[in-house]
C-alpha cells in the first residue's frame, strides 16, 4: 500500500462530526422546572394531542389544593390532567413533588383530541441524555372500578418511537422505587428538536388512570472517539515519475484505521474535532492530525458537511484536506463518512508492476475520494 492510500484513511478520520458548542452540562428535569404559571414554560409543554392545556387552580377531585393542566374542572371533561403533586392522597404511590399526569379516556375526556403528552424542545444543538421512568401512582382500585387499569407509555425523539412500555396497573408491580425506565445516551439534537413522553389508556383498560413520570434531558460533555477501516480511490502524481500520475486505491483490508475524536476537551465543544491515521506504514502520514468544523447538513440532523486539514509537524509544506460528509443514525452516532481529498506528502511511485519495484521517496501529489467501512471496537 503506498503512503498516498494511508492519506486516505487520515481522511476518513474527518468524520469527527461537529456541531455548535455547548459551553457546559445543562439539566432539565420535568419535576424541577415545573410551573403552574405558564404553559409552555420554558422547553416545556403540557399537552393532550398537539394542544396546549390550560391551567387550572384547584382539582377539586383531591381532598387538598391541587393545580392542574387539564381541559377544565368539569366532571366528563377534566380528563387528560399534568399536575406537579402537593400531596400524598391515600392509595397514592407519590412524594410531594413529582409529576402525575392522569390519561386520557372518554369518560372524562375525549381521546380523540390525542393522548396527555409532555413536549421537550431543544433550545440549542448538542449531545444529550434522556432518561426517566414511569410507574402506576395509584393501585388502590377496588373491584368493579375498571381495574386493573394497564396504561402505555412511549417516547419519542423528533416523532421516532425510541422506548415504549405498559404498566399493569397491578399492586407491587412497576412501583415509583422501582419503575419502567429508559436511558438514551449520547442522542445528537439541533435546537428545535423535540423529545416527547406520551402516556395513554391501554386498549384493555376501560379507563384512564394515574401514572407517575421522571423526565430529565441533560447535555452531555464527554469526549468521544471512533475508529473506521477505510477504503478509497485515488489518483497520485509524483516527482520523476514517467507516466506523470498512477491509479492507486485502499482496501478495507489493507489495515489502515482512522480515528476520529469529538469534543477532544471533554468540555462539550462539539466542533472541536480532531483526526489521526494509524498502521499506514509512513511516518509521513502517521504525522498528520486534522483539525476543522463539521456542520448540520439537514433539518433532522442526519447529515453532516465537513472540512478539515492538517500539516505534518516536521515539514509543514507537506498538507492533508478533506471535505465530505458525514451520516449519522438516530442516535446520533457516527456511521459512516464520504469525501473527497487532497494531500502534498512524500511517497513512492511504481517503477515496474511485474516485480512490484517502487521508486525512492520523492515528492507526491494526491487528490480521490473515500469511504468508510466498519466501525472498530
Amino acid at each position: 500500500m503506498t503512503m498516498y492510500a494511508t492519506v486516505i484513511r487520515a481522511t476518513l478520520l474527518i468524520a469527527l462530526l461537529t456541531l455548535p458548542p455547548i459551553a457546559e452540562a445543562t439539566v432539565y428535569n420535568l419535576s424541577a422546572d415545573w410551573s403552574d404559571a405558564a404553559n409552555p414554560t420554558g422547553p416545556w409543554s403540557y399537552r393532550v394531542g398537539t394542544t396546549l392545556l390550560p391551567h387550572n387552580a384547584n382539582w377539586t377531585i383531591f381532598p387538598s389544593p391541587q393545580p392542574a393542566y387539564q381541559p377544565s374542572n368539569v366532571s366528563g371533561n377534566y380528563l387528560p390532567a399534568w399536575y406537579k403533586a402537593t400531596s400524598v392522597p391515600a392509595g397514592f404511590d407519590n412524594q410531594v413533588g413529582d409529576v402525575i399526569v392522569h390519561t386520557n379516556d372518554n369518560f372524562n375526556g375525549n381521546e380523540a383530541l390525542g393522548a396527555a403528552n409532555v413536549l421537550f424542545t431543544v433550545p440549542a444543538a448538542g449531545r444529550y441524555q434522556i432518561s426517566g421512568g414511569l410507574w402506576n401512582a395509584n393501585t388502590s382500585l377496588v373491584p368493579g372500578d375498571f381495574a386493573p387499569r394497564p396504561q402505555d407509555w412511549r417516547l419519542f425523539v423528533n416523532n421516532t418511537l425510541m422506548a415504549s412500555g405498559t404498566l399493569s396497573g397491578l399492586p407491587g408491580d412497576a412501583t415509583r422505587a422501582n419503575p419502567q425506565t429508559f436511558n438514551l445516551a449520547n442522542v445528537l439534537l439541533n435546537a428545535g428538536d423535540t423529545v416527547r413522553l406520551d402516556v395513554s389508556r391501554n386498549i384493555n383498560a376501560q379507563a384512564g388512570f394515574f401514572v407517575g413520570t421522571d423526565l430529565t434531558i441533560q447535555t452531555e460533555a464527554a469526549t468521544t472517539i471512533d475508529t473506521f477501516q477505510l477504503k478509497a480511490q485515488f489518483k497520485q502524481w509524483c516527482k520523476g515519475n514517467p507516466k506523470i500520475f498512477e491509479l492507486n486505491n485502499t482496501k478495507v483490508t489493507d489495515g489502515v484505521t482512522l480515528t476520529f475524536t469529538r469534543d477532544v476537551n471533554g468540555d462539550g465543544v462539539l466542533s472541536d474535532v480532531q483526526i489521526t491515521v494509524n498502521n499506514t506504514g509512513s511516518t509521513d502520514f502517521d504525522a498528520f492530525t486534522l483539525k476543522g468544523f463539521a456542520f448540520p447538513a439537514n433539518k433532522a440532523g442526519s447529515k453532516l458537511d465537513f472540512a478539515v486539514s492538517g500539516v505534518n509537524p516536521g515539514n509543514d509544506t507537506h498538507f492533508f484536506t478533506i471535505r465530505g460528509q458525514a451520516s449519522l443514525n438516530k442516535l446520533g452516532v457516527l456511521t459512516k463518512v464520504t469525501g473527497a481529498w487532497a494531500a502534498l506528502y512524500t511517497s513512492r511511485y511504481t517503477v515496474d508492476k511485474k516485480t512490484g519495484q517502487l521508486s525512492d521517496e520523492t515528492e507526491c501529489f494526491g487528490r480521490g475520494t473515500l469511504l468508510t467501512g466498519n466501525k472498530l471496537p
